[in-house]
């Protein structure tokens, strides 16, 4: 383990230290040209702890840059508190480079370990964080990230064991707790070559996106080459909330979703990789999911619940599709569509994707309450299948095209355990399937 020669220790002040403020802040500290040589203010190899108890006001219990060039490479930065961004916090058009540094065990009442926001206007490279762990944080939403009208690359980093719960903020409930990772508002971060494990959603309120929450209101991400495993979020009954045990995309988003590996991921709802809805339109290519799993088993008075891999509703509205397209599933369960679920007034163009080993874990029976649309309409049904199509307007437009369905072997299933590895459709619309 290294050994540090600066240490700075709040030793658990009481009240949080100088009043809520960063121990170290640099500001108006930008890079400088001159004859050949640069500078620039660095925070290099040392270690900051202990700065205190949660506070209402902090901006950061660790680093804060503001209108600031930095370099932060290979602190140790732990058990810190604040309000937003425990342990650094970019604001005000700095410049943040974040390179191997540990970043454990810290708490935000409300955004993230760290806290990236308002990039410079004309920007197009914005803060680099890369080679980090973050490890075992907690915030309300974003336990290791939050971003809002920022832009960057969060490159090669390890996020893990984080977690996501509603805290009280100034007296007034959050409301929702959502991803390790959260981008908000005109954020357009790329997210490249990350590992995501066991970050997980601790909520009965509003819960979503275990591992990234993306809101960002028309803006592009992109998210390569990235894996998630182990990453989960529950079901919140109430709300109808509990989706997206690896990603969710919310708010209009646009993000590019290539080239990851999702595994053992699960939800409480729907989407236990990925979900989306309020006319998001990710682009989802090349992907493979292997052995992710909705949990719930009773359904809620609709046939959403336990549907879906991947979970898409509401983007009729956009005029436009997401693409799921050329990506592999297998072994994925749920209780009625363990791979694909399009509800709820959504297009989609679904080619070239393969599925293969789907179960369908639950036989969902209905109450009276429940009426289908045909030609599904009485009670007492049990749906199963790999994709399912649910939208109740003939008008939308379906592309499925050329995907492969490739069953498993009923006697290799558990006693009780459903299989289906076909399409189905329960709003009476006619899908045209060529290819498949």
């Amino acid at each position: 383990a290294p050994t540090f020669g600066v240490i700075f220790d709040g030793a658990n002040a009481s009240p949080a230290w100088n009043g809520g403020q960063s121990m170290i802040q640099v500001l108006n500290s930008r890079r400088l040209e001159r004859d050949g040589d640069s500078f620039q203010s660095a925070i290099i190899g040392i270690e900051i702890r202990n700065n205190g108890v949660l506070n209402s006001q902090g901006q950061s219990g660790g680093i804060t840059a503001n209108n600031s060039d930095l370099t932060i490479k290979g602190n140790y930065l732990h058990d810190l508190h604040s309000h937003d961004g425990a342990a650094i916090s970019s604001q005000n058009q700095s410049k943040v480079v974040a390179v191997n540094n540990l970043i454990w065990n810290n708490q935000a009442k409300r955004w993230g370990a760290v806290f990236d926001t308002k990039a410079g206007a004309g920007d197009t490279q914005g803060s680099i964080y890369t080679s980090n762990s973050f490890w075992a944080n907690a915030a309300t939403e974003g336990s290791a990230f939050y971003q809002d009208f920022g832009r960057g690359f969060f490159v090669n980093n390890v996020v893990r064991d984080g977690s996501s719960q509603e805290q009280y903020v100034d007296s007034v409930p959050s409301g929702e707790s959502k991803g390790a990772v959260m981008l908000r508002k005109d954020s357009t971060e790329s997210i490249i070559l990350n590992k995501f494990l066991n970050n997980k959603v601790v909520s009965a309120y509003q819960p979503n996106s275990g591992a990234i929450n993306i809101e960002t209101e028309g803006s592009t991400n992109l998210v390569l080459l990235n894996t998630f495993v182990g990453n989960s979020v529950p079901a919140s009954y109430g709300a109808e909330s509990g989706s997206g045990g690896a990603i969710g995309v919310f708010n209009k988003s646009t993000p590019s979703i290539r080239y990851n590996l999702f595994q053992a991921n699960t939800a409480g709802m729907g989407g236990s990789a990925i979900s989306s809805s309020e006319q998001a339109l990710p682009q989802i290519t090349n992907n493979m999911f292997y052995r992710n799993a909705v949990n719930n088993q009773t359904g809620s008075n609709n046939y959403r619940a336990g549907s879906g891999t991947i979970f898409i509703e509401g983007t009729s509205k956009s005029g436009a599709s997401p693409d799921i397209r050329s990506n592999y599933f297998e072994g994925n369960s749920g209780s009625q569509f363990p791979d694909i679920y399009l509800g709820d007034d959504s297009r989609a163009n679904l080619s070239s994707n393969t599925f293969s080993d789907s179960v369908a874990t639950g036989n969902l029976y209905y109450s009276n309450s429940v009426t289908l649309p045909p030609p599904f309409n009485y009670t007492g049904l049990s749906l199963a299948g790999s994709v399912g199509v649910n939208n109740f307007k003939t008008s939308l437009a379906y592309n499925i095209t050329g995907n492969a369905f490739v069953p498993l072997s009923k006697s290799s299933l558990p006693s009780g355990i459903g299989w289906n590895d076909m399409l189905v459709d329960v709003s009476g619309t006619t899908l045209n399937l060529p290819g498949n």
